[in-house]
């Protein structure tokens, strides 16, 4: 009897599991099918109009007028950055360093920043030129923090013998940094 109740339980579990599958199988293919429809009409539709008005955007046409009249770096916003087809992370990073070194002097200086190639670089330098006049932010070195000091243009290798120096010592001068790291750098914008 209990043989026979197995059998039982098993068949209508395997039934269950049949009919599911059944049931799966029809809604892909028949809800499926209106939405395609929906999707080719709208396909359709684009294809029309796109027929119809004849517009073409030409994205060289742009860049030659922004190459024509570059403009400060400074004077840039987001969307500036946003159509030089720069990343939302590397176009917050620049804003970031403009904002924390007062303002961009040099292009050129937007290789301190991470992730930024040589290959935006040259996106930039092609619309936008280096300030009209420097001007420079200062920072209290034995304050900033590792990523501060890497916008300053230091390697990895003074930023930690700089950050290990601060742990036993107050840097005091500029006599006193260049014995740290050398004079290879010109630290402008820093106080101690």
């Amino acid at each position: 009897m209990a043989r026979k109740k197995s059998k039982k339980v098993k068949y209508k579990y395997e039934k269950a599991i049949i009919s599911f599958f059944v049931f799966l199988l029809t809604t892909f293919i028949f809800v499926n099918k209106p939405y395609k429809n929906i999707l080719n009409k709208k396909e359709n539709e684009t294809k029309n109009l796109s027929n119809e008005y004849h517009v073409e955007i030409n994205e060289e046409v742009v860049l030659k007028e922004y190459t024509k009249n570059k403009r400060d770096i400074n004077s840039i916003s987001y969307d500036d950055y946003a159509n030089l087809n720069l990343s939302k992370k590397k176009i917050e990073s620049i804003l970031e360093y403009k904002e924390y070194m007062g303002q961009i002097n040099e292009i050129k200086e937007l290789e301190n920043i991470p992730y930024i190639s040589s290959d935006d670089l040259s996106k930039i330098s092609k619309v936008f030129k280096d300030a009209s006049y420097k001007k420079y932010k200062r920072h209290n070195i034995n304050k900033m923090t590792k990523k501060e000091l890497k916008y300053l243009g230091l390697s990895n290798y003074d930023i930690k013998k700089i950050i290990s120096y601060r742990k036993k010592y107050k840097i005091k001068n500029l006599i006193e940094l260049e014995k740290i790291i050398g004079n290879k750098y010109n630290l402008k914008n820093i106080e101690f």
